[in-house]
């Protein structure tokens, strides 16, 4: 711009186009080839067990398994 000194009077025309796209595919795929869990029982006893039917009582069990899975993320900043 030029001869836009003291007193003068000055136009400015300005035309701005930035167009964007975002094309975005994620797919996570998990899989999960083994998991294993064991579980022993405690206090057993049995009565009986001579010559006869013998009735076994055995402690709770439990098992538990978990799988915990972070994907992947993408993050897009557009400024314009």
């Amino acid at each position: 711009m030029s001869g836009n000194g003291v007193g003068s009077t000055n136009n400015v025309t300005s035309n701005t186009i930035s167009p964007t796209t975002v094309l975005q595919d994620n797919t996570t795929r998990v899989r999960v080839k083994k998991a294993r869990s064991r579980a022993r029982t405690g206090n057993n006893t049995a009565n009986n067990n001579t010559n006869g039917t013998v009735n076994i009582t055995t402690g709770n069990s439990t098992s538990n398994v978990t799988a915990n899975v972070t994907a992947p993320s993408n993050t897009l900043n557009v400024t314009p």
